[in-house]
């Protein structure tokens, strides 16, 4: 007859190769989720796999080779893997973490949506994982350890008194732990009973329902795992004693142990496919709200002058602009830099750089005041640079102007500054100060693109390049852009805020005015390249208008207007129609830039209810009370608002760098400069590479604010 072990090894196999597969989908499935529930999952699911293969690799070859297996010591190793380290993290301190989670998000779920910058959860993690690993150390001493017995295929501390004493310290903790999670799932159970039966709200109101259900689906596996823990726990503890056959030892033992990191994979891996699945089916992942051009490409510059350099100042100069300017283009391709930083590098190279637009009189010339007689830099023409266009990729433009690089570089900053405000918005909880940053990013980017348009008849022939950056019709477009968008900050507050629903529609108003105005700028440019700007402004455009007419109507309602109020409701309807039309031209439409889907976004979403509230609103009242015509004209809505408009913040030139006096200025010898290239600017023969620039990030999660706007 065939030894017990023998079946056992057996049995022992397959249940660790099945865990390990389960636990390994878990991982796999959930390792980029940023939700802090799946992290504390991501680190369960490891602790299993470490399990399993301590079955795996020590325990069923153990018992198929009887005692022809390696050295003690391996016992005693696998024995810490198996009983202590991994096992508390598998066990009782990732099931405190989920109870904890799933109670915070059932009993303070506004607070719960709103995530913190700094990341509790991997800090936690990380502290519980020390501690297990700590916790552990003492039982690799011979003689307190927690080994393998093949004679009675089970797990056990040894006979000794440092072993026994270790064992159940680490029993009680256990115990304890699966004591307290067991008691805060309970009384989550009886929060959502309280709920069902409506004597309290414990969910978010303004949850998807599929997030709903997801959240459900996270609870009901915390407490499925919560109860088989514990019951590990009981057998492994309490009736495992009941009982002396070798049989009944190995099912309280090793097949409970299995048993339970098997159904954690299963329940892990299923709950969460399954939680996920509709949410990916209906919505998409990212909704981003600002639609951004790409970043423009330049060529590398050496500012090699060799013999037009006569000192170490004038060398050093050069040199630091090359690093200065590589290091910047460099921080353009990733909007979620530092803006402070970002900025100072921006400015130091401007202020390095003054020297090659004005002539430098002083260390304090100053390149804004145009009374000051500043002239014309004598090394204007010397360097040849190179810079490709936000919305021609095809396209690049040269001259040897250094008026080109500074015009160039200012516009690169604004574009930055635009993507960087993106990014900002699309956090998953934006404070206060970040709205506020994101605000200023759009204020001065506006004031950016501002002085460029000025400040661009310095360049000879840039404006006859159709479409290119320095086109007078794209400069304005770019304006007028990151006005409407920092006036769209301005509208979400307002609604926030719940001010005068006058106020509201005049503000809403004249945003839309403003996209209108930036979209008919780009009327005759050819739609291969422009046609997906143009129907971001467009969506916008009609997206405002309906937030306009929605709270116009809802101020005529309170005056009693219920006519006027239907007949703007209506209007508001169909302005919202033209603006989800103009989303799915969007997602069509041909032209570079990032391909947005703002109809996604919780802000784009609540206009549809909220108009159509307002409509059933007036006509109720106006069928019941009133009785007035509603009129057929369409309503005219104010444009003129006195108060609450963004305005640019202006860009003035920064002053010279210390480096810069008239002795370091005229140190740069020209006669020793090879002849000047003094024609306008043209395309390039060649091209440029496209900047890869990192990709923004944007939230999955709804705002939990009551515009809807992230950024209110």
């Amino acid at each position: 007859m065939i030894e017990f072990r023998y079946f056992a090894a057996t049995v022992m196999l397959l249940m660790s190769i099945g865990a390990i597969a389960l636990n390994s989908l878990v991982v796999q499935r959930m390792f980029r989720e940023r939700e802090g529930f799946h992290k504390i999952c991501v680190n369960k699911a490891f602790a299993n796999i470490l399990i399993g293969f301590g079955f795996l690799i020590w325990a069923a070859p153990c018992s198929y080779l009887n005692f022809l297996y390696l050295p003690h010591q391996f016992n005693i190793f696998f024995g810490q893997i198996v009983g202590w380290g991994p096992y508390l993290m598998s066990g009782p301190f990732t099931q405190l973490c989920l109870a904890f989670n799933r109670a915070v998000a059932i009993s303070y779920p506004y607070w719960f949506n709103r995530q913190n910058r700094f990341p509790w959860t991997k800090i936690l993690l990380a502290g519980l994982w020390a501690i297990s690993i700590a916790l552990s150390l003492p039982a690799m001493i011979d003689g307190c350890s927690y080994i393998f017995f093949v004679e009675s295929v089970s797990w056990s501390p040894m006979d000794t008194v440092c072993s026994r004493t270790l064992s159940e310290y680490v029993t009680k903790a256990v115990l304890v732990m699966a004591i307290v999670s067991f008691s805060v799932n309970i009384s989550s159970i009886f929060k959502i009973v309280k709920s069902a039966i409506g004597l309290s709200a414990v969910m978010d109101p303004n949850m998807s329902e599929a997030r709903r259900k997801k959240r459900r689906k996270m609870f009901i596996q915390c407490v499925i795992q919560d109860c088989t823990h514990t019951t590990d726990c009981m057998l492994n503890t309490y009736v495992y004693t009941f009982y002396s056959a070798q049989w009944f030892q190995f099912l309280c033992g090793a097949v409970s142990a299995l048993t339970v990191i098997t159904l954690d994979g299963f329940l892990m891996s299923v709950l969460h496919q399954r939680s996920t699945t509709p949410s990916q089916t209906h919505l998409p992942k990212m909704s981003h709200w600002f639609h951004r051009n790409p970043i423009k490409p330049t060529e590398f510059v050496k500012f090699e002058l060799k013999g037009v350099l006569t000192t170490d100042t004038c060398s050093k100069i050069c040199g630091e602009l090359r690093l200065r300017r590589d290091k910047l283009v460099g921080q353009f391709k990733n909007a979620s830099n530092d803006l402070d930083e970002v900025t100072k590098e921006f400015n130091e190279y401007l202020r390095l750089f003054a020297g090659f637009l004005t002539e430098i009189q002083s260390s304090m010339a100053d390149l804004e005041n145009k009374d000051a007689g500043n002239k014309n830099s004598k090394l204007i023409p010397l360097i040849r640079f190179k810079w490709g266009n936000s919305m021609l990729p095809q396209t690049a433009t040269e001259v040897s102007d250094t008026w080109f690089e500074a015009l160039s570089m200012i516009q690169c900053m604004a574009m930055w500054m635009t993507k960087h405000a993106a990014s900002m918005a699309g956090k998953d909880e934006v404070r206060e100060s970040d709205a506020k940053e994101c605000l200023q990013c759009l204020r001065q980017a506006g004031g950016m693109f501002q002085y460029v348009k000025e400040e661009s008849a310095r360049l000879s022939g840039a404006n006859e390049v159709e479409g290119s950056d320095f086109d007078p019709k794209v400069m304005e477009t770019y304006v007028l852009t990151a006005t409407a968008e920092a006036q769209e900050v301005i509208v979400a507050r307002a609604i926030e805020m719940k001010h005068d629903d006058g106020l509201i529609s005049s503000l809403a108003a004249v945003t839309a005015s403003i996209f209108s105005k930036a979209d008919q700028c780009l009327n005759n440019l050819p739609d291969e390249s422009f046609a997906r700007w143009r129907r971001y402004l467009q969506l916008k455009h009609h997206f405002y208008l309906a937030y306009a007419y929605a709270f116009l109507g809802q101020k005529q309602l309170s005056e009693d207007k219920c006519g006027e109020a239907v007949r703007a409701c209506k209007q508001g309807i169909a302005e919202y129609g033209i603006a989800k039309e103009m989303a799915a031209m969007y997602a069509t439409a041909t032209g570079p830039g990032t391909r947005i889907k703002p109809e996604q976004h919780l802000f784009f979403r609540r206009i549809e209810p909220l108009l159509n509230r307002h409509l059933e609103k007036a006509e109720r009242e106006n069928g019941f009370i009133y009785h007035q015509k509603v009129p057929d004209e369409i309503p005219e809505l104010d444009v003129e608002a006195t108060y609450g408009l963004a305005k640019l913040d202006s860009f003035k030139y920064p002053p010279p760098a210390e480096l810069w006096n008239t002795a370091v200025y005229s140190a740069f010898d020209l006669s020793k400069a090879n002849m000047p290239d003094f024609t306008k600017v043209k395309k390039s023969k060649s091209k440029l590479e496209p900047v890869h620039e990192e990709k923004i990030y944007q939230t999955e999660k709804d705002p939990s604010n009551s515009s809807g706007c992230v950024i209110a």
